[in-house]
């Protein structure tokens, strides 16, 4: 598995069953200081946010799960797979729409002139008409230099009127100075009031950073500090000549999300749907933590940044998850030696988050990962369990596409199409095998998204150099997507 490349989450654990748990209220953590400009200080009159005053009982049960390979594992020990999953459902809501901390980071650089700024525009208004009062918005650009076109204001109809006069005098011109841009957008969100815990950097970009700090490592780095401060990063690339990798590594570093913008009327789309997605926030600063059994090490974890903790334990971030998220990964353990026909617990798996419709409190759900031991192969594969094996071929079939997308730009045609073909027939063979209806489905949407890609790569060879663009930023977007960015 590509290393750094997958949301999946993670890469490699065991574990066998799993028992369910209840979400526990912990003490909250104490505040942070509310260090905001006055403009965004709470004030008297402010609409309040919308309440859900019809909301259907929230469903019962936790949210995370997981699971093994197979339920039972070999008594001699060794390496093992294991699922890890968080499923918000669909008709969760809570009771009041969470308040949102929006940063709006523009690039009007001299490539963005025309279409791109127009549609820039139009983005950036609908984006300011979907918020609510009492949400705050920042906004700022980037060309040579980054700066502040209207710092963090609390919503108002009379602020909002304001920031659209500013949004509709964006202008273009200059380099691109995305190091600074991210900088100014992470200051702004460092601001954010206590009491707006859904925190989001949406950056509008169509070109390659050349000014100033620009590696992808570099950009990466800024930006996962803005996880730290609570807000993860949207990145929509415009058009074709964006850095797919710069992108990548800010939404894998921040547990945020990428879209291909090919067409820059596409753009209003995608920040509706956005916006709306964070309307639809149910839990902020949301993590896993799996935490080892005795005699239980974990090995590592693919595909996701992960942070060490106390006791061998391992913390992967998520950011803020919405009513019908899916999340999930894949973790690694290696196991001691035990006796054949043995229980045994392997880790706890536990999802941390915080409730914004109970003050931020935090929140802990976990569930047991447990596994049977035997000395007889047949018998482990004969309890292979199929969610997990499918998540084992997703998240491969996910960083092979990323990998093709890297192979096909820089001219190993045949190298991307192997792979792929590889991944499309790993997924259809555990397509054909599973008993499981959802995880059947989920495989043969996979394969499909891999024989799409598979195709592009074959056609790469005599496709003319705009359409092999736009190939390679569609194949490296759908791998990014099937990761979960």
């Amino acid at each position: 598995m590509r290393s750094g490349s997958t949301l999946g989450l993670v890469g490699m654990m065991a574990l066998a069953g799993c028992a369910t748990g209840q979400a526990v209220p912990k003490a909250p953590s104490p505040a942070a200081p509310d260090t905001a400009e006055a403009p965004i200080a709470s004030t008297p009159g402010a609409e309040p946010h919308p309440v859900t005053r019809d909301a259907p009982p929230a469903p019962q049960g936790p949210w995370v799960g997981a699971a093994a390979d197979s339920d039972v594992l070999l008594a001699q020990g060794g390496d093992a797979f294991v699922g890890v999953w968080v499923d918000i459902p669909a008709g969760l809501h809570a009771r009041t729409r969470a308040p949102v901390d929006l940063a709006l980071v523009v690039d009007t650089s001299g490539s963005m002139e025309g279409a791109k700024i127009q549609a820039a525009r139009a983005s950036a208004r609908t984006l300011v008409q979907r918020l609510a009062d009492g949400d705050v918005l920042s906004v700022d650009t980037f060309s040579d230099h980054a700066r502040t076109l209207v710092p963090p204001v609390l919503l108002t109809p009379e602020t909002r009127a304001r920031v659209l006069s500013v949004i509709s005098e964006l202008g273009t011109g200059g380099s691109t100075n995305m190091f600074e841009g991210l900088q100014l957008a992470e200051m702004h969100v460092a601001q954010a009031p206590h009491d707006h815990p859904v925190r989001r950097i949406v950056m509008i970009s169509d070109g390659q950073a050349n000014v100033g700090p620009s590696s992808p490592q570099v950009l990466g780095d800024l930006a996962q500090r803005s996880l730290g401060l609570g807000a993860q990063i949207t990145s929509l690339g415009v058009g074709l000549d964006y850095d797919e990798r710069t992108l990548d590594a800010i939404a894998e570093r921040t547990s945020g999300r990428l879209f291909h913008v090919g067409d820059p009327r596409e753009m209003t789309a995608t920040l509706e749907h956005e916006v709306d997605m964070l309307a639809a926030t149910v839990a902020d600063q949301a993590s896993i933590e799996v935490v080892p059994a005795p005699g239980v090490v974990l090995v590592g974890v693919e595909g996701a940044r992960i942070e060490s903790a106390e006791g061998g334990a391992v913390r992967i971030p998520l950011g803020a998850l919405y009513a019908g998220q899916h999340r999930e990964a894949l973790v690694r353990v290696r196991l001691t030696q035990t006796a054949s026909g043995t229980q045994r617990a392997l880790a706890s798996v536990r999802l941390k988050f915080h409730d914004p419709a109970e003050n931020d409190v935090e929140r802990v759900q976990e569930v047991l990962a447990r596994a049977t031991t035997s000395d007889d192969a047949t018998v482990v594969a004969a309890h292979a369990n199929a969610k997990t094996h499918a998540m084992m071929a997703m998240v491969e079939a996910a960083e092979t596409q990323i990998q093709a997308a890297q192979d096909v730009g820089s001219g190993n045609f045949m190298q991307a199409e192997k792979q792929l073909a590889v991944a499309e027939q790993h997924l259809r063979e555990e397509a054909a095998n599973t008993k499981d209806d959802e995880s059947r489905r989920k495989l043969t949407v996979a394969a499909q998204s891999v024989a799409t890609a598979r195709a592009h790569a074959a056609a790469a060879p005599s496709a003319p150099a705009p359409k092999l663009r736009e190939d390679v930023l569609e194949m490296n977007a759908a791998g990014m997507k099937a990761a979960g960015y």
